[in-house]
């Protein structure tokens, strides 16, 4: 089935749409913005044709496909799972504060990640997106640049610590280095 993806604000290009998938092949074709998917069954047993193996997928678990990727995977029941499309451009001006360099970034695809803030901030969008609450639109943007900043601490923080913080933006550095660099372990429960 093919969801409707409600726009949490149009000009950004962020949208979350709730998705059942029945049992077979899952394939999602190249796109234009990156995705995130999270889990949202109890559990799924799936086949990896890339990687040629078994993986048990359970509610929580994070994909990330990157924008002109394509990903998928054989599922054996059917399932349920959040998807958050964000555009290229969002991630990349905050890799651009973060690494202080208007370079293009390539993101890799990843899979069976586990993050409690990135489904935090997903429910939070979700939330607010169904409220249909006025703020939706600078909501959105907000959680959106908070779930780049932390796809991207999640796949380079040792690098970023390592080299210091280059931001152009010196609250935004402030608020890694004191916030989300120290707690990035650390339960949100």
């Amino acid at each position: 089935m093919d969801p409707q993806f409600a726009s949490a604000r149009a000009s950004a290009g962020i949208s979350i749409a709730f998705r059942h998938v029945e049992a077979g092949t899952y394939r999602l074709p190249r796109a234009d913005h990156h995705r995130i998917m999270i889990h949202a069954s109890a559990t799924t047993r799936t086949y990896c044709n890339d990687a040629g193996r078994y993986f048990l997928r359970r509610a929580g678990d994070i994909d990330f496909v990157p924008a002109g990727q394509e990903g998928g995977f054989e599922a054996e029941t059917s399932f349920e799972t959040r998807e958050v499309r964000l555009p290229p451009a969002m991630l990349e001006g905050v890799a651009s504060e973060i690494e202080g360099s208007a370079r293009a970034r390539r993101f890799d695809m990843r899979h069976l990640l586990r993050d409690e803030r990135i489904e935090y901030l997903v429910r939070a969008l979700e939330t607010d997106q169904n409220a249909g609450s006025a703020g939706g639109a600078l909501f959105a943007e907000s959680v959106g640049i908070a779930l780049a900043v932390r796809l991207i601490s999640l796949d380079d923080w040792r690098r970023i610590e390592r080299f210091g913080c280059r931001m152009r933006s010196s609250n935004a550095c402030w608020t890694m280095s004191r916030h989300i660099f120290p707690n990035r372990s650390r339960s949100i429960r």
